[in-house]
């Protein structure tokens, strides 16, 4: 049973969350979820883990670009988005180390209260409850696809 997991279960399985990182960070990219200032897209992205290493690391097309700020489009304050967020990946693994995970990251320190209570304008909130909703379901779709699989999924917020 072990070899029927770790060779053909898990590969098909890490497959399946590869698929779907990339579509919630298409469906982050189109904007259809209101969010503040776009700072939530500097520095989120989604990775998959196979015991603790990094099978895909997808990051959104904003994260994939230097930050900037001011008007004068430098960055002044050597803050990059991008970097905070591979960083974070990176750092993750550990905390990854044993199992399948799909993560939804975001290094912004602001986005849990983006994402809990909104912006002053109302919006972003559930930002990443809605993203975390959407990719639960559909990875539980793709599941199905696995003969003998067991599918049952667990949400955390670090």
């Amino acid at each position: 049973m072990k070899m029927f997991v770790k060779n053909v279960a898990q590969p098909q399985l890490v497959s399946i969350l590869r698929q779907k990182a990339q579509e919630v960070v298409q469906l982050i990219d189109s904007g259809l979820i209101p969010e503040y200032t776009a700072n939530l897209h500097d520095a989120t992205g989604c990775a998959v883990y196979a015991d603790g290493a990094i099978s895909a690391f997808i990051p959104t097309k904003r994260a994939q670009k230097q930050g900037k700020s001011g008007f004068d489009g430098v960055n002044h304050y050597g803050i990059d988005g991008s970097a905070f967020l591979q960083q974070a990946i990176s750092e993750a693994s550990t905390r990854f180390a044993k199992g399948v995970w799909f993560v939804v990251f975001s290094a912004v320190p602001y986005a849990y209260h983006i994402d809990t209570h909104g912006s002053p304008l109302g919006r972003g909130q559930d930002f990443f409850k809605t993203i975390r909703g959407t990719a639960v379901n559909d990875i539980l779709a793709g599941l199905r696809a696995i003969p003998n699989a067991e599918v049952t999924a667990q949400t955390t917020m670090l």
